[in-house]
């Protein structure tokens, strides 16, 4: 199998994911992605299986090129849709939807208490953010007078409900092939696996709702509570302290037999 990755990544995580690949006997090259730019390499340089890892705007112009050829990369960011998860799957998502629209229908949201907004898909447009609904309604505003497209993008706002330890959790042919702890009470703290009702829950979410594709799904715990936070693409979440080995071992199989 051949693995195309994005060079400007972390450069720990860049040469491990190269050792991992290399130990497992496939090939790989690299290339400088520009932020924004939708470029890539030429996928048709080899005849052996593609997977690449890189930037969503990357991927999803892969995705669309070759919308009847799968060509490495498995889904589109629009098809994880955080709303349509969350109808799905409500009563197994750590946080409680309050809201769903765009920005712009925000202008008048009055709620007392801190919330948690992100963009309905992953693409990356901002980042998931905690603010108060003063400060939400301000940005819708500021995004209106700028006649940025920003203001008539869907999100998905939920009250703010803090978690003790957040894992990540990396879906592949139906299992979860590697795991690891990524943040505890707010700080970056990695620990590779995870406890196995962190597992449960996440199969139990991607079976749900029907992903069928591989993927990157986040839970959140507490003392009393647990729940997934949200659902990313595996051709550009962040590794933290998986196993890479096993993943890259995974990919080969599941794209080699299924894609």
């Amino acid at each position: 199998m051949h693995f195309i990755l994005q060079q400007n990544i972390n450069e720990n995580d860049l040469k491990s994911l190269i050792d991992a690949i290399e130990k497992e006997g496939h090939t790989y090259e690299t290339f400088f992605h520009i932020p924004f730019d939708t470029s890539y390499p030429n996928l048709e340089n080899t005849t052996e299986d593609l997977f690449v890892y890189a930037a969503s705007s990357v991927t999803d112009q892969i995705f669309d090129d070759y919308e009847y050829r799968m060509m490495g990369v498995c889904n589109h960011t629009k098809s994880i849709n955080i709303n349509k998860l969350y109808d799905k799957a409500s009563d197994l998502m750590w946080s409680n939807r309050i809201y769903q629209g765009t920005l712009e229908s925000l202008i008048d949201l009055d709620l007392d208490c801190e919330l948690f907004v992100r963009p309905e898909i992953d693409d990356k447009l901002f980042s998931g953010m905690v603010c108060d609904s003063l400060e939400l309604c301000d940005m819708a505003k500021r995004m209106i007078e700028a006649d940025s497209h920003l203001a008539y993008e869907k999100v998905f706002v939920a009250e703010v409900n803090m978690p003790m330890i957040e894992y990540r959790l990396f879906i592949v042919g139906d299992e979860v092939v590697t795991s690891s702890k990524y943040r505890e009470n707010g700080i970056v703290i990695t620990e590779h696996d995870s406890p196995q009702n962190v597992k449960d829950i996440a199969l139990e979410f991607y079976k749900r709702v029907g992903m069928r594709i591989p993927c990157v799904i986040d839970v959140a715990v507490s003392e009393n509570d647990i729940g997934v936070i949200e659902v990313n693409s595996i051709h550009n979440s962040g590794f933290y302290a998986i196993d890479k080995e096993k993943l890259i071992r995974a990919l080969a199989k599941e794209f080699i037999e299924t894609w």
